[in-house]
């Protein structure tokens, strides 16, 4: 199986971005975290720290020093990926959510059974009883075209009739990925 190039590279319109920061050994206490702040706080851990990125301007709560953090750095990327991952769903409100992480959803365009259907002498009349719609997901991820070289963008996942599934990778179109609910409030 090869990998069909037909993702993007996420531009940032910034280098940095400001987050908040404070230790917390262990993730254990993140989920209860995340549904208590859920819609003031977006929360990030990785390696003993927890990164916080406020959805509102005024927030409740506050979490740890604020610090701006660089986005030559490979982790920084990583929590930037994650906010995206955790955002698309409201990004790509037309889609029913199937998944919301890594989000997937069934394509609108084409229905694969009338498709094949249509293309049959003599389709038996069942078929058209059955609907089979490709499914996608969605789930930002860092990569790297040449060593050192780190980015970030969408990987796309298109599953076949029969639940396998294409891996597309890459940076073949770009587009401005809305900036604002990743380097501020939402």
């Amino acid at each position: 199986m090869g990998t069909a190039l037909n993702g993007f590279e996420i531009k940032f319109s910034c280098d940095s971005f400001d987050a908040y920061v404070a230790e917390l050994p262990g993730p254990e206490e993140l989920r209860a975290l995340r549904q208590r702040e859920q819609g003031e706080w977006f929360f990030y851990w990785r390696d003993g720290l927890l990164y916080g990125i406020p959805e509102l301007a005024s927030p409740l709560r506050r979490y740890g020093t604020k610090k701006t953090l660089d986005l030559a750095n490979h982790h920084h990327l990583s929590l930037l990926a994650s906010r995206i991952n955790d955002r698309l769903p409201t990004k790509f409100p037309q889609y029913e959510a199937l998944r919301t992480r890594p989000f997937e959803f069934l394509g609108k365009r084409d229905e694969l059974v009338m498709t094949a259907a249509s293309k049959l002498k003599s389709a038996h009349p069942l078929l058209g009883r059955f609907k089979i719609r490709p499914r996608f997901e969605l789930d930002a991820r860092l990569y790297e075209l040449r060593d050192g070289d780190t980015r970030v963008g969408p990987v796309r996942f298109h599953f076949d009739e029969m639940g396998n599934y294409r891996l597309a990778v890459g940076a073949t179109e770009q587009r401005n990925w809305p900036s604002r609910p990743l380097c501020g409030p939402a």
